[in-house]
């Protein structure tokens, strides 16, 4: 006894007149696999007829369904194409599939746009089928059809040990503008896993003018969550990298974008870390930015699982860099800021705030790079460890204020720190300044604030470059620092002067004070 037959194709839709529209006949449905057969699978559903011509194209059918009760895989039809028409028709949506056993289930593909007149721009890509896996199996949600707008991605969800992933957003052809392609990718469908699998949102699609949003990953259980990958843009902006949320004991990643970019968000709502995606490297167009990081139960961030929070890295630019990500953490955990992208204007290091009991360190700044002895080092990012801002309360973690980057015409400053429990705050060191023909200026130390009796530190100013053949650079200045107490307040060392012909300034040592 084999295997039960798949699903009749859909008739295709009829022409349209003068004012109606064409629709696709939608596929069969597949038969179901034999419950506990040996490797029986159900056939796959049927494919969405084409949706007719007309003035408007007509609709393409949607995939048929499949269904396997058994423990085999399950496959959804493919949604038809749109008709052609003046303006191109939908395509038709993928089918839905389902597995009940072991098997793995695959959601149909969406039907392409139909082909428009004038420039042949297709209408809008059909979405992808979603896919369900409630025994071991995983679930891959269908891929969205190509179009002026590409389909979304179909999502996929699992309720066992299977992994779920996101389907791929459909690629973006769209009409030219300035001679152009305006095409915008889809977006990356959803992963939801409510059992003990990982969850990943499906990779943006490749438009003609901009890419697609990477898709949202989610966990319930003990996986981890990640967010798509933005899609590429060919003409105009990457997509964004997509957001990652846990809800239980599993980790949480914002998905990475490429080109100038920004990288995904990451949420912890449970015990697991959050991550935020790395903004992309830009080139001409400037780096991303870092996606965020936030570890807490809920919104008011009054508390939190003991998990970390790490903002993302920003990227990279010819001119920008893009800023790191913001470490949140409401728990035990330490809030980390993700690092600046190198630039001529280099990105700054992204914030830290810790509003539980651990630590909190910002991001370095990125360097100042450039030939032209103009980079500007991107300054450090600030941290906190306190339980709101007022700064009346806090938990005993530390707080470091991130470094400057180092910058061929001055570095960055360092970031600022602040406690408001038993901690000590620590600023950031400057950036330093690069040798050259002329020396380059450090960066200012950070500031080192320390209300509930731990120290203050002020971060020790830059080092000034040497000069090969003009002027060597200014040192930075060292932070301030203040404390209950002078004892506790050290403030932060100048940078030293750069050697060259003259000599550079050193610069100024901070000063200690008590808080107020």
């Amino acid at each position: 006894m084999g295997a039960t037959g798949a699903g009749g194709a859909g008739g295709a839709g009829g022409v349209g007149g003068a004012s109606p529209i064409g629709v696709g006949g939608t596929g069969g449905t597949g038969g179901n696999g034999y419950a506990g057969g040996n490797g029986f699978t159900s056939g796959a559903g049927g494919v969405g007829g084409d949706g007719g011509m007309g003035v408007t194209g007509g609709t393409g059918g949607d995939g048929g369904a499949a269904l396997e009760a058994g423990p085999g895989n399950a496959v959804g039809g493919n949604g038809g194409a749109g008709g052609r028409g003046v303006i191109g028709g939908v395509g038709g949506a993928g089918g839905t599939a389902v597995t009940q056993g072991g098997g793995t289930a695959y959601g149909g593909a969406g039907g392409a746009g139909g082909l428009g007149s004038g420039q042949n721009i297709p209408g809008y890509g059909g979405i992808g089928g979603d896919a369900y896996a409630y025994g071991s199996g995983d679930a891959l949600g269908g891929a969205g059809g190509l179009g002026k707008t590409g389909g979304i991605g179909g999502a996929g969800y699992t309720y066992g040990s299977g992994n779920a992933s996101g389907g791929t957003g459909g690629s973006g052809n769209g009409e030219l503008v300035g001679g152009a392609n305006s095409g915008v990718g889809g977006k990356g469908g959803a992963a939801y896993a409510h059992g003990s699998g990982n969850a990943g949102g499906g990779q943006g699609g490749t438009g003609g003018g901009t890419g697609g949003m990477g898709g949202t990953g989610s966990t319930f259980g003990q996986g981890t969550a990640t967010g798509g990958i933005g899609g590429t843009g060919n003409n105009f902006a990457n997509g964004d990298g997509g957001d990652a949320i846990a809800y239980g004991s599993g980790n949480a990643r914002g998905g990475n974008a490429t080109g100038g970019a920004d990288g995904g968000d990451a949420y912890n709502y449970g015990t697991g870390n959050a991550t935020g995606g790395n903004g992309g490297d830009g080139g001409g167009r400037g780096g991303g930015d870092g996606g965020n990081a936030f570890v807490a139960k809920d919104s008011s961030m009054t508390s939190g699982g003991p998990g970390n929070a790490i903002g993302g890295n920003g990227g990279s630019g010819s001119f920008n860099g893009g800023k790191g990500g913001s470490g949140y953490a409401a728990g035990a955990g330490d809030a980390t800021g993700g690092n600046g992208g190198n630039a001529r204007v280099a990105g700054a290091g992204g914030e830290a705030r810790n509003f539980g009991t651990g630590n909190a360190t910002g991001g370095t700044g990125g360097n100042g790079t450039t030939v032209f002895s103009a980079g500007n080092g991107g300054n450090g990012g600030n941290a906190y460890v306190a339980t709101d801002g007022s700064f009346t309360s806090g938990g005993p973690g530390n707080a470091i204020g991130g470094a400057g980057g180092t910058g061929t015409n001055i570095g960055g400053n360092g970031g600022d720190a602040i406690t408001a429990g038993t901690g000590n705050a620590h600023g950031g060191a400057g950036g330093a300044g690069v040798n050259g023909l002329t020396g380059s200026n450090g960066g200012s130390g950070g500031t080192g604030t320390a209300f509930g009796g731990g120290k203050g530190v002020g971060g020790d100013g830059g080092n000034g470059g040497n000069g090969a053949t003009g002027r060597g650079g200014d040192g930075g200045d060292g932070g301030n620092a203040a404390a209950l107490d002078l004892i506790n307040a050290t403030a932060g060392k100048g940078g030293t002067r750069g050697i060259g012909a003259p000599d550079g300034l050193p610069g100024a040592d901070g000063t200690a004070s008590t808080v107020p």
